[in-house]
């Protein structure tokens, strides 16, 4: 019985350990659809006091399509870091870099809220995409993914 309970306990943080490695422990994903040239705007927070960093990546959902993304961050609170992002694009069929946000100094942290914007300027048609969203601490952990909110905004 002990040895079960050990082998289902190791299981269990080989995942989570596999999962923080690839980027998806803590996040928030949404899959959702769009036309060539459309564009979906997303409402990312952070409500996690310990937040350092807001960081996503997009992924193209259907494969053997040979779709580009553009995913983009822009922060709006906290005021201090309003207008601050970055961008990364997705090109026939992988996933983009994983873009990040981070509070200045090595110890900062508070809620944090950004509009994150999909595009899809070139594609056979409507096509999938996969949105990771995921809030960090200073040290790098994704934070629970309780704390990570994603709503569309169009």
């Amino acid at each position: 019985m002990k040895t079960g309970i050990a082998r289902l306990a190791l299981a269990v943080l080989f995942t989570a350990a596999t999962m923080a490695a690839h980027g998806t422990a803590g996040a928030a994903v949404v899959t959702s659809s769009l036309d060539v040239n459309d564009v979906d705007i997303w409402d990312f927070q952070c409500t996690s006091s310990l937040t350092h960093c807001m960081r996503v990546h997009v992924c193209d959902d259907w494969a053997g399509t040979d779709d580009v993304w553009e995913v983009t961050v822009g922060v709006y609170y906290p005021t201090t870091l309003l207008g601050q992002g970055d961008t990364a694009g997705d090109y026939y069929g992988n996933c983009s870099a994983v873009i990040s946000v981070c509070r200045p100094g090595a110890t900062a942290h508070a809620p944090m809220k950004a509009l994150v914007t999909i595009n899809h300027p070139w594609g056979p048609g409507k096509d999938g995409y996969d949105l990771y969203a995921s809030c960090h601490d200073v040290n790098g952990i994704p934070l629970p993914a309780s704390g990570t909110k994603l709503q569309i905004k169009n």
